[in-house]
């Protein structure tokens, strides 16, 4: 197994950081509305089979699922992957400047 360099060990430890700290902000949004999903899917098919409306549960139940995917995707696949290609990337460069103001450059440049 091969160590991590400088910099692959800056960013995971900033990155380790900053995620946690982000995923709380979301709560506003409500991005992931299980209740819908799933429990709300029993009510949705009892009054579907009764006297419902089929179009509107179908409506429901696609905006809920298509929010939960767009969600995962964007909270949870997106993070990951931007991760990731950021590592390999600072995994190929070894060389790392010396000075103060060169770390920050560098680390300025990988956020941004």
């Amino acid at each position: 197994m091969n160590n991590m360099t400088i910099p692959q060990t800056i960013f995971t430890i900033f990155y380790a950081l900053y995620f946690p700290v982000v995923i709380p902000m979301f709560r506003v949004f409500q991005p992931f509305d299980t209740p819908r999903m799933y429990g709300f899917i029993c009510i949705q098919i009892k009054k579907l089979l009764f006297n419902g409306n089929p179009h509107k549960v179908t409506r429901d139940l696609e905006k809920s699922w298509l929010r939960f995917v767009c969600s995962f995707l964007l909270i949870d696949v997106l993070p990951a992957i931007y991760f990731s290609i950021i590592f390999i990337i600072l995994g190929k460069n070894n060389s790392f400047p010396d000075d103060c103001w060169g770390i920050i450059i560098v680390l300025l440049g990988i956020f941004f």
